[in-house]
């Protein structure tokens, strides 16, 4: 791959930034990671991570509060592999650092002990001071340093300088293993600097009162907790800033967001973010330019945010609702449970998980592998997906509505309605559908039909539409409410 004249100066050896690291190694683009931690994972991660990988959860149960299975799924990870072209897999966050780690060629431009304290920000470039008082520059940085981001703060402050206002003022007030968590409720919602740190003896105090919950027929709460190998008691943030960026700095990750982890798709968002900003970064490289100035990287930040902020949200909201499903707080929760739950089909269940893994990014300069699967990623589909929207799904209904009101009342469609739909519809189309109706019915247009006409002139829809019912592209359409 050709290199581009461009250096990133990446803060952070987390997920995200050891992943944008792989990528700009591929596309052949400069950059150094300065992460501020004595290392960036244990030695003997890579074997664990394979052997997780070819022994992925194939096998899942959904229980009540008293052990009891309500819905029981085996087959997980080989139903969505055939769905998606990937298995699902639990992994600990080490274990991927050492292998995104690992498969980096350049390793000399991964640094550690590498605090940053210190951002400064020019119009041709950008430099991070360290701890130690090195000093490294670059044509932008990126902030992949978690949801405490010194970069983010730097970024305010900057911001703060030269261009007062640009961010809100009260951003911050608003195998052989078993995962598990348990997820308590705060008595209040907090924010910012109120959100509370709890130490070992907060955790095992909680953990403690749960012991007697029951997990299945066997075992209890307190047998897990007991033979742990690690845990942690943790409030699950859930934010999204509103600005990314500023100048030639830009955050990725939980520097940017942080969604709820029931949802297990934070380090893929994180991963997603760096997939859009090399693809922003790269359409603004090809450009016949000598060097980028700040004004193309506020394009290239401001594309990438614009790609993947949508996604994200949604992201959040989907973890959010979640858990108020799982806590019981929505009214429908308990019938949901009891009723829906454990009538769901195999791929029913299959189009639940893997609801967002069709709308995720890409590297666009790689190569993507080619795997088996049944269900398109939205990039690969000839147009871009119709978002679902209520107003169009109303005027659907309405639709339907006023063909059946016509099978029933060909007759009816006076010159008032004539005319109101004149203005939308052409006079050909709807007279074309008085007519089908009349001669099916055997009838004029000039009286209401029988009943038992209508409903055998109306069979052919009525077909139709259990047909497409059961297409899986009209999943969350209202061809998919059956009649």
């Amino acid at each position: 791959m050709a290199a581009h004249s461009c250096r990133i100066v990446i803060v952070g050896g987390s997920v995200a930034g050891l992943t944008l690291a792989n990528m700009l190694e591929q596309v052949g683009i400069d950059f150094v990671i300065l992460e501020a931690g004595k290392d960036i994972a244990p030695q003997d991660a890579g074997d664990a991570l394979q052997d997780l990988v070819e022994h992925s959860v194939n096998h899942t149960y959904y229980r009540n509060e008293h052990g009891d299975t309500i819905f029981e799924f085996r087959g997980l990870a080989d139903g969505l592999a055939k769905r998606h072209g990937y298995p699902v897999i639990f992994i600990e966050r080490q274990m991927l650092l050492r292998k995104l780690y690992e498969n980096m060629k350049q390793k000399g431009k991964v640094l550690v002990k590498k605090r940053v304290v210190q951002i400064d920000q020019a119009e041709d470039g950008v430099r991070a001071i360290t701890e130690d008082g090195s000093i490294y520059e670059g044509d932008i940085l990126i902030g992949a340093d978690g949801i405490h981001s010194t970069v983010r703060k730097q970024m305010h402050q900057l911001a703060n300088i030269s261009s007062p206002g640009y961010f809100d003022r009260d951003e911050y007030s608003s195998p052989g293993r078993i995962y598990w968590f348990l997820n308590v409720k705060n008595e209040q919602v907090t924010h910012g600097k109120g959100v509370p740190r709890y130490s070992v003896d907060d955790e095992f105090r909680l953990a403690k009162q749960h012991f007697e919950d029951r997990i299945n027929e066997y075992d209890t709460f307190g047998d897990v907790y007991k033979s742990k190998i690690i845990s942690r008691l943790t409030p699950l943030h859930e934010y999204q800033w509103k600005r990314w960026h500023f100048g030639r700095i830009m955050t990725i990750g939980d520097a940017c967001h942080k969604l709820h982890p029931i949802g297990g798709n934070g380090g893929g968002a994180a991963v997603e973010d760096a997939a859009a900003l090399v693809n922003a970064l790269l359409r603004q490289l090809r450009q016949p330019k000598q060097r980028l100035s700040t004004a193309d990287f506020h394009h290239v930040f401001s594309t990438a945010q614009r790609v993947q902020e949508g996604r994200t949200k949604q992201l959040i909201l989907n973890g959010t609702m979640l858990q108020q499903f799982d806590a019981m707080e929505s009214v429908l929760s308990p019938l949901i449970v009891r009723f829906v739950i454990p009538n769901l089909t195999d791929d029913a269940a299959l189009s639940v998980i893997g609801v967002n893994a069709s709308q995720g990014q890409r590297v666009e300069a790689l190569p993507v592998p080619q795997r088996d699967r049944y269900v398109p990623y939205d990039d690969e589909l000839p147009a871009k997906p119709l978002k679902t929207a209520l107003a169009v799904n109303f005027a659907f209904a309405l639709v339907h509505l006023l063909v059946l009101y016509l099978a029933f009342f060909p007759g009816k469609l006076s010159e008032t309605w004539a005319t109101t739909l004149g203005k939308v519809v052409p006079e050909r189309y709807t007279d074309a559908v008085v007519n089908y109706f009349a001669l099916n019915s055997g009838r004029s247009t000039e009286g209401p039909i029988q009943p038992q006409d209508s409903v055998i002139a109306f069979i052919p829809v009525i077909l139709i539409w259990i047909l497409e019912g059961h297409r899986r592209g009209n999943l969350g359409s209202l061809w998919s409410w059956y009649v």
